[in-house]
């Protein structure tokens, strides 16, 4: 590899190479030597200090990156005889995975440090040590914020990275988690599920835009079309109640697909209305592989239960038959509650930043007594009961809050 080369040596690159790197903070894509990959536009990134190299344009070894088309492969690098970095600006507050491939293609015996540093106070978030990688390894995070990653030769020529790469796998992963059973809410599920969608046996559905639902081999019945009895499922207008369940003998089964990427919380509600000693056996597979992800049991369920999962990908519930006549299902919930549960957690005491908030808080808004107020849109914002006071107007006494314009500082308190 042109790394092995005397460090004084420069590889053969594009002259326009150098430009496009200081350009992809901006750019929608970024360059990289086998090609232009696609950006995600909740982040920036950059490449500083490397060198570029290619052993092999086109090979058919699977140590070799797929091309960007995925049209073939291709072995090449970024590199530096010392080090060099990635500069990577998470920008829209969330947590991502970010994965870098390193392979010591020719075996020259590479071993490098990444150290992942916070880019404002240059604090050390995490260090891995990468040797023996001649058949090509990946370094995966989950990253936050704004982090320079530093790629350091340890031992061999210089240090090699071959791509970067945002996100995880671009199928859905299918999952659930039992979070709990509830046999206390009965058929009142207005305000406890269902903030996003629902599907009600024999009434309606209406389904959230990120799922799809569909109860296959069923048939359904009523046992009671109009009820005041608490362990009928509220109607999805809210205007009444009803008893009634899909059900099928000796299994039931009910498709699942959520289509986002996300985990959502699932609710199934089963009610023994006739008392009937029903159990059964409430299985979820993995849409595609049929891989058992949770099993439960219901039984003893004439006063109604609910089971409660956090969800993804798409899955199949099975509802299988265990005693009783058949195994029933009377609907199925998206999503928890519609109230937003208040929580509180501190973080710090902070003596040191005194009055200068411009940088450090408020970032989405703010409120400064006496001053003014800029109020983000997701939140609203009252002091009640209190009276006003300003010691001084403007003073540029470090302790006095920065007025909301930051030209300047005012001493006021509620």
């Amino acid at each position: 590899m042109g790394p092995s080369r005397p460090i004084g040596c420069l590889p053969q690159v594009r002259p326009d190479h150098r430009r496009q790197l200081a350009r992809c903070l901006w750019s929608r894509r970024v360059f990289n030597r086998p090609g232009l990959a696609e950006h995600t536009f909740y982040s920036s990134f950059a490449i500083q200090n490397q060198q570029d190299w290619t052993w092999a344009a086109s090979t058919t070894d699977g140590r070799a990156l797929q091309t960007g088309s995925g049209s073939g492969r291709i072995a090449a690098a970024w590199y530096s005889p010392s080090s060099f970095s990635f500069d990577v600006n998470f920008v829209d507050g969330n947590s991502h995975q970010l994965a870098v491939y390193a392979l010591d293609w020719d075996s020259a015996g590479r071993a490098a440090t990444v150290q992942i540093l916070d880019a404002s106070s240059q604090a050390v978030l995490d260090t891995e040590a990468l040797s023996g990688f001649g058949s090509g390894v990946y370094l995966v995070w989950n990253i936050s914020g704004h982090v320079i990653i530093n790629v350091i030769q340890s031992t061999g020529p210089n240090a090699v990275i071959g791509g970067v790469f945002f996100g995880g796998s671009s199928a859905i992963a299918s999952a659930a988690t039992l979070l709990r059973t509830d046999a206390v809410t009965q058929g009142n599920w207005h305000g406890a599920y269902g903030a996003e969608g629902y599907a009600i046996a024999n009434d309606s559905q209406n389904l959230p835009a990120y799922a799809s639902f569909a109860v296959q081999s069923q048939t359904s019945w009523t046992w009671a079309a109009s009820t005041s009895d608490l362990r009928g499922l509220q109607t999805g207008d809210g205007s009444g109640r009803l008893a009634a369940a899909w059900y099928n003998s000796p299994v039931l089964n009910l498709d699942v697909n959520i289509t986002d990427s996300n985990t959502h919380q699932l609710a199934l509600y089963a009610v023994d209305w006739d008392n009937s000693g029903r159990t059964e056996t409430i299985q979820i597979l993995d849409g595609t592989t049929a891989a058992v992800l949770d099993t439960q049991t219901l039984s003893n369920f004439p006063g109604g239960a609910y089971l409660v999962w956090n969800i993804s990908g798409h899955i199949r519930i099975n509802v299988t038959q265990s005693a009783g006549p058949n195994p029933v299902v009377s609907g199925v919930f998206f999503g928890g509650s519609s109230a937003i549960s208040s929580t509180a957690a501190f973080l710090r005491f902070d003596s040191t930043t005194e009055g200068n908030w411009h940088g450090s808080y408020g970032a989405d808004g703010y409120s400064v007594a006496n001053d003014s107020q800029s109020v983000p849109s997701y939140a609203s914002f009252a002091v009640q009961s209190q009276s006003n006071y300003t010691w001084v107007q403007n003073t540029g006494d470090p302790r006095a809050p920065q007025t909301g314009g930051g030209t300047g500082g005012i001493a006021a308190t509620w």
